[in-house]
């Protein structure tokens, strides 16, 4: 019985590492990028307010990003015996077990990174200007 559940377990659970990976090339490159952006046009962006708020919104999302993302790969790669029987225990009584939660975990952060890079280039524009 155990197997048969740690075989759902990895089939549920198999695109968290390419998916959590992928958002944390993402929201690294985005992040080098915004920091290079504001580091090259200090005098376009910190010194008008507006600018500055979407300068600090895009590092806020990106922070979440990189967190979530982390924290589902570190998660993935640390799954040991309590995550185990958490899963046996959630898949007796119907629930969702601890690859669902990293799964979800892993595409949030990817959507979180995505957002990020949106606001970027965003804020590429507003340096531009």
């Amino acid at each position: 019985m155990f197997h048969i559940l740690s075989e759902k377990s990895e089939e549920l659970g198999k695109d968290i590492v390419p998916v959590s990976v992928i958002g944390l090339v993402i929201t690294l490159a985005a992040i080098i990028f915004v920091s290079w952006l504001v580091f090259k046009n200090k005098d376009k962006l910190i010194a008008n307010k507006n600018n500055l708020v979407i300068v600090v919104i895009g590092y806020v999302v990106l922070f979440i990003a990189l967190i979530l993302v982390s924290v589902a790969l570190a998660k993935y790669n640390s799954y040991g015996l309590a995550n185990a029987l958490e899963d046996v225990d959630a898949a007796l009584s119907g629930k969702s077990g601890t690859p669902a939660k990293l799964k979800g975990l892993a595409y949030s952060g990817l959507v979180f990174s995505l957002i990020g890079a949106g606001l970027s280039g965003f804020i590429f524009t507003k340096a531009k200007k």
